[in-house]
């Protein structure tokens, strides 16, 4: 007589990190439980576990799943069990991964681009915001670290500027609300 014995409950789920930017690569590995003897496989979900969720990888004896993060701006729950022992599925374990998205390079124009005399231009600036990051428009240098000066910070559009003599203006989009999705390269406008 054959004798399997069945896999038990995984209890945690350590992430590579529990912030990520969108799209970048996610580690998960599971602990705290067993395989068993009976061919056991380690299944992962995201959303719920087993039936409830969707199915996103059976990692077979490993307990580390790799993956790409969401490209949505969320928060995304994984769930772990074994499967296919004589003792059934056994219980999950879950993790919490918040996902934060990048912002695109913005382009900035300015109207008019030439003032006749000291006037008002508007810097119009195009792109999509990441997750809790703004433009800030600087000018003389792409940020202070260039020798820029910052003139506006927000997350509207168009910012008005009174230049006195020919300026250039330079935008980025900061990072993101955790840093995990870097700031911008910057576009200018003279």
């Amino acid at each position: 007589v054959s004798f399997d014995t069945p896999s038990t409950d995984p209890t945690t789920i350590t992430p590579s990190a529990a912030t990520v930017c969108a799209g970048s690569v996610l580690t998960l590995t599971a602990s705290g439980g067993t395989l068993g003897s009976g061919g056991d496989d380690w299944v992962w979900y995201e959303g719920g576990c087993g039936p409830a969720g969707t199915f996103v990888q059976n990692t077979g004896t490993s307990a580390t799943l790799n993956l790409t993060a969401p490209a949505t701006a969320g928060t995304y729950d994984y769930f772990v069990r074994a499967e296919g022992g004589c003792g059934g599925n056994t219980n999950c374990a879950t993790v919490s991964i918040v996902v934060e998205e990048a912002s695109s390079t913005p382009t900035i124009t300015a109207s008019p681009a030439t003032l006749c005399g000291p006037g008002n231009s508007d810097l119009t600036i195009s792109g999509t915001l990441g997750t809790g990051s703004v433009w800030e428009v600087y000018e003389g240098g792409c940020g202070t670290g260039a020798g820029g000066t910052l003139v506006s910070s927000g997350t509207t559009s168009p910012v008005t500027v009174t230049p006195t003599i020919t300026t250039d203006y330079f935008v980025l989009a900061t990072a993101s609300t955790s840093g995990v999705c870097a700031a911008t390269a910057c576009d200018n406008a003279t």
